[in-house]
């Protein structure tokens, strides 16, 4: 089996092992949660939440497309549509949508997929940097 068929593959299964954590999380009662002594506010987890998926769906994206203008513009239309479609279905789980929520996680996914498209950009310079 060729390598890049299998990162495509683990790619895919770590994007959908994701987006079925933050769809459970994001159905949950809590409106903060505490690590020991810091409270941190469900807007911050909304951001990183969205950060991540924002990443891991560019990522699974670019491998499969290898291009990353599309890979990037893909990843932020789902990105948002899922954020809504998230923040719409909580009203069904004794939870109420919120706007702010989906401001936070719209600039989690743009800040998740530059993210990527740095990463990305920094390892194609230093591969082809250290190759001459």
């Amino acid at each position: 089996m060729n390598a890049s068929l299998i990162w495509k593959a683990i790619s895919w299964i770590l994007l959908l092992a994701y987006l079925t954590l933050l769809t459970v999380a994001t159905h949950l009662p809590p409106q903060f949660v505490e690590f020991g002594e810091v409270r941190v506010s469900d807007k911050t987890i909304h951001f990183f939440a969205y950060l991540v998926l924002g990443f891991v769906l560019s990522m699974a994206l670019y491998l499969t497309f290898e291009d990353i203008w599309r890979a990037s513009y893909v990843a932020i239309v789902v990105g948002i549509a899922w954020g809504g479609l998230d923040e719409w279905t909580q009203q069904f789980f004794r939870r109420h949508p919120d706007w702010i929520d989906f401001l936070y996680d719209v600039c989690g996914i743009l800040i998740g997929v530059l993210a990527f498209a740095v990463v990305l950009s920094v390892g194609r310079y230093w591969t082809t940097r250290n190759k001459t």
